[in-house]
């Protein structure tokens, strides 16, 4: 038996006629173990997705077997549409490739955006997006134009791309992308959001509906480039 143990259930595979395979997300990083009797039962409604749980598991000759469950959190909104963007920060974690590191920054990020997401869904999606960005190096400060490398101004007209922000008049034809004009609002915010600190969270503000769609598709966009991977779970939320 091994030590207790806190994790986000992220991703759930059938396996044989009443069990599953769990992808649990821990401050150590994702391991998968099987669950006895997860599809009915007492067990069945602590093992859904989203949930936050405390467990503990046995070793076995091939993935280990979880045994004690108890919840923590639990996550899922709502029966309506707001309730499949909780889908997306968990494809995200199961996709990204991550090996023998530290992952209490991200584990976090997943707590504070499962847990303010009823709030307003675009917003801390994009937040969520930028700051797993930041966590693994591939963000830049939004301060500099990605082509020519000379400091962006945000007073006058700039454009996203997949591969960041740019000067209107840069050239993206050898990145072989397409840009789209981004706002001189939501260039703020997104300096605002890399840059917020997530244990004294300030954003009680209104912000336009077309800045937080603008930001949603941005950062959304930039962060299947940046690991290079596609995710179902976009179509829920754009």
């Amino acid at each position: 038996m091994q030590n207790l143990e806190n994790g986000f259930i992220i991703k759930q595979v059938d396996f044989k006629d009443n069990d599953k395979i769990l992808t649990i997300f821990t401050k150590k990083g994702k391991l998968s173990v099987i669950a006895k009797g997860a599809k009915s039962g007492k067990r069945a409604n602590l093992l859904d997705l989203a949930n936050y749980i405390e467990f503990q598991t046995i070793k076995s000759k091939g993935l280990d077997i979880i045994t004690t469950i108890s919840m923590r959190n639990s996550f899922h909104l709502s029966k309506d549409k707001s309730s499949l963007y909780i889908f997306y920060p968990l494809e995200v974690i199961s996709k990204i490739d991550r090996v023998d590191q530290d992952e209490s920054q991200l584990f976090d990020l997943l707590n504070f955006t499962l847990s303010n997401l009823y709030k307003n869904q675009d917003l801390y999606i994009s937040l969520f997006n930028i700051k797993t960005l930041l966590y693994e190096g591939l963000l830049s400060d939004f301060t500099n134009c990605f082509v020519c490398l000379k400091p962006l101004e945000v007073d006058i007209q700039n454009i996203s791309s997949m591969m960041g922000i740019s000067h209107f008049g840069c050239d993206l034809r050898e990145y072989n992308v397409r840009g789209y004009p981004i706002s001189i609002d939501t260039v703020k915010l997104l300096r605002y959001i890399k840059d917020l600190d997530l244990k004294a969270p300030h954003l009680g503000f209104d912000i336009k509906e077309t800045v937080l769609k603008e930001i949603l598709l941005f950062s959304t966009n930039l962060l299947e480039s940046s690991f290079d991977i596609k995710l179902l779970s976009k179509n829920y939320i754009l």
